[in-house]
This record gives C-alpha cells, sequence and structure tokens, in this order.
C-alpha cells in the first residue's frame, strides 16, 4: 500500500493507493501530527506501508515534523513532490518551476489524467487559485486569491463595524441580496469566488477558442460548484463540463510519483458531470 498525503497551509489530507484504486482517509489539522495515535484514527496499518508520498505547501519547519511523526509511527521517509517543468503530459507555464505551488501542479496533473480538452482548475482551499490548461497540456498559468474564510476573516477583522454588525446576524435575504450583515459577508466572498472563476474560464475559452472543462477541488469546493450553477447536464458542443473531485491533488500526486516506477493507480469512478454557468 501507498500513502498520499496531500499537507495544506492548515490541514492535512490522507490517502491510500493500491491495486484496487485510490481511498479517502480523512483530514486533520498539522497540530494534530503531536498525537501517538493519529495513523490509528487515520486506520492506516504502518506494516502493511510501503511508500509515502506527500505533496506539501506547509513549509520546511511542517514538513520535518511530517518527518518526525511518520518515523515515530514506524513508517517509510516522506518522498516529497517537486514541480518540474515537464511532467506526465504538463508544460508548466512558470519559468522557474520550483517557484509554483506544488499544490496546484499536482492539481493540474490530476485533470490531465481526466480530461484531454482545455481545463481551468479551481482550488477552494485557503487560497482560491486557479489555473488554466490548454488541450496539448501547456499550462496557461494561474491566478490566486484569498479564499473563502480568509475574505470572510479579512473584513471581520479590518473594518470598524463589520464584527459587530454580524453578531446576532440573521440569514434573511432581501429582494435580490442578503438583508443581514453575516449573509452579505457570506454572500459576497462566494459571489466574487464564482467572478473569479467564470472570468478565467471565458479566458481560456478566448485563448484556445473551446469551453473549457472546469475540475473543482479544494474544501470548499462543493460552495463553489452551487455558486456556479449546482449540477445539471452539459451541453455538448456549447460548453464544457464540470466536475467536483475532492481527490484531484491526490489523483495527480500518484500520478507523478508513481509513473517511474511501473506501478499502475486505476481511476476511480468520476463523479456525476454538471454544466458550468451560461454567461
Amino acid at each position: 500500500m501507498i500513502l498520499l498525503l496531500d499537507m495544506g497551509n492548515t490541514r492535512l489530507k490522507v490517502a491510500r493507493a493500491s491495486r484496487d484504486g485510490l481511498e479517502t482517509l480523512g483530514s486533520m489539522d498539522h497540530r494534530e501530527l503531536r498525537q501517538a495515535d493519529w495513523m490509528q484514527q487515520m486506520a492506516v496499518e504502518p506494516a502493511r506501508v510501503q511508500r509515502v508520498l506527500v505533496a506539501s505547501v506547509a513549509g520546511p519547519s511542517r514538513d520535518k515534523a511530517l518527518g518526525d511523526a511518520l518515523a515515530q509511527a514506524g513508517l517509510p521517509a516522506p518522498e516529497f513532490a517537486v514541480v518540474k517543468a515537464r511532467a506526465c503530459g504538463v508544460v508548466c507555464a512558470y519559468p522557474e518551476p520550483e517557484r509554483m505551488g506544488v499544490d496546484r501542479w499536482v492539481a493540474l496533473l490530476g485533470a490531465r489524467a481526466l480530461s484531454d480538452r482545455p481545463v481551468c482548475v479551481a482550488d477552494a482551499g485557503s487560497a482560491l487559485t486557479v489555473d488554466g490548461m490548454n488541450s496539448q497540456g501547456s499550462h496557461l498559468g494561474g491566478m490566486i486569491a484569498p479564499g473563502l474564510a480568509m475574505m470572510r476573516n479579512s473584513l471581520l477583522s479590518g473594518t470598524g463595524n463589520l464584527a459587530a454588525f454580524s453578531q446576532g446576524s440573521r440569514h434573511v435575504t432581501g429582494p435580490l441580496f442578503a438583508a443581514d450583515t453575516r449573509p452579505a459577508i457570506q454572500l459576497g466572498a462566494i459571489e466574487a469566488a464564482a467572478g473569479l472563476v467564470e472570468r478565467a474560464l471565458r479566458a481560456v475559452a478566448e485563448h484556445t477558442g473551446e469551453p473549457p472543462d472546469l475540475l473543482i477541488t479544494g474544501g470548499d469546493g462543493e460552495a463553489l460548484l452551487e455558486a456556479l450553477g449546482g449540477a445539471s447536464a452539459p451541453t455538448a458542443g456549447k460548453q464544457g463540463a464540470v466536475w467536483l473531485d475532492p481527490d484531484l491533488a491526490f489523483r495527480g500526486l500518484a500520478r507523478l510519483m508513481l509513473s517511474t516506477s511501473g506501478d499502475i493507480l486505476p481511476d476511480g469512478a468520476l463523479l456525476p458531470r454538471v454544466a458550468p454557468p451560461s454567461d
């Protein structure tokens, strides 16, 4: 069995890969690595783990803490993924690939495994990242914005009265938008995120000459999908399809790290496709 770890800014997500496929085991805060039984909580049997593959953007100190925790649990030393100029059919747009976050890189590799069309990859986590890629696998670059929680928290902490007004706010709406402070902040954050994704979709469509697929991942992926129109059938020839795939980073991480070892990671069943919103 191969253990896959996606270590973001605040949380560690865990999955395992075997000949039977990919299985997500759960997630936890980085600080829980100090707990001796964290492997047991994730239902991991150390004796069965052959390799530990990691995509981390948490920084050197957290990477070291992870290595120490793995050693204490009797697991193999972590193998950290790095961004390359070219891998698994994808060409990085960055002149210095090492300056790109590995989380975005493995998400692109996962997207390439699922679609050979132009795509936008939207990762709605602590930060909201959107990357474009054409049908040849050339990365078109990306955008980074605050995630939903970061947008909300920045308003509450950086303004004079919004935090006070939001106390006791009710979830009510007016004729068109929210009609109290807290729901207005929540609505503003999700609509800002959806607007960024919609602009990215249009930009990729104009650049490639065809509407791209949209692959959404991250902890706030479901909220972003709902804001973009929810689940409905795609219209052939008129617009791209949309996947909500919480395991996108794991797919790309496995593809990157196992591609030279002869191991095969079968693709799991895709979630139903839905149509992106029309203009």
